[in-house]
């Protein structure tokens, strides 16, 4: 008898790129076995709210903010297959080889940063083919309600001492895993089984390193 098909659930920031890399990755694992894939959404700015923040971290969210909004516009107009769509299409444009150093520079400089997340979202939306004008709901908290909810189950599950990406496997959650760079081929299988056992165990809550200061999202 053949294992039942693991239900994964991965809660992003579309702006974060540890978010695109797990994305990546799980894509990578369903290449290679059954995964009953759903991409969710949470908020790096309401998980920070009135927390201490150095000013440049503080302005990288709000403006990164855009288009998390805009994604959740996209979910609660067009639903999760065009969420995917756009997400798909936006966070690979935005992480794309030649933007890395922007990417990599964004709290220290915020203008570059900002043109290159507008361009993502038009990049997202034409690409999704969605409707040019859902660019205007990064700028409104219209649909903060659809984002909000969609982020207070991910905390729910996991506390508030946490950040992106958060995974659930088959109704097991946990904060990460926060990767450096996507794993490719039986080494993605693998890191999804340990952190599918992972989650499963109860009384697990931490496993931690220094993270690398470079990023491939490639």
């Amino acid at each position: 008898m053949s294992a039942p098909t693991p239900y994964v659930e991965l809660f992003v920031d579309p702006p974060c790129p540890y978010t695109w890399i797990a994305y990546r990755w799980l894509g990578e694992v369903a290449r290679r076995q059954p995964l009953e894939l759903h991409l969710r959404l949470m908020s790096l700015a309401r998980l920070n709210a009135g927390q201490r923040l150095a000013p440049d971290q503080r302005r990288q969210i709000r403006r990164a903010t855009d288009m998390t909004r805009v994604a959740a516009a996209v979910q609660q107009l067009y639903g999760e297959q065009s969420l995917r769509d756009f997400y798909s299409a936006a966070a690979g444009f935005l992480f794309a080889p030649e933007h890395t150093d922007v990417v990599l520079r964004g709290r220290r400089d915020p203008r570059p940063w900002s043109e290159l997340l507008e361009k993502a979202i038009a990049a997202g939306l034409f690409e999704a083919g969605l409707p040019a004008a859902l660019a205007a709901a990064g700028r409104t908290d219209r649909y903060d309600a659809t984002l909000y909810a969609s982020h207070d189950e991910a905390i729910a599950t996991v506390g508030a001492d946490v950040g992106t990406p958060v995974l659930r496997i088959d109704g097991h959650a946990c904060f990460g895993p926060v990767l450096a760079s996507v794993p490719r081929g039986a080494h993605a299988v693998a890191l999804f089984e340990s952190v599918q056992a992972l989650a499963a165990y109860p009384d697990f809550f931490e496993l931690k390193r220094t993270r690398r200061p470079v990023l491939d999202f490639h």
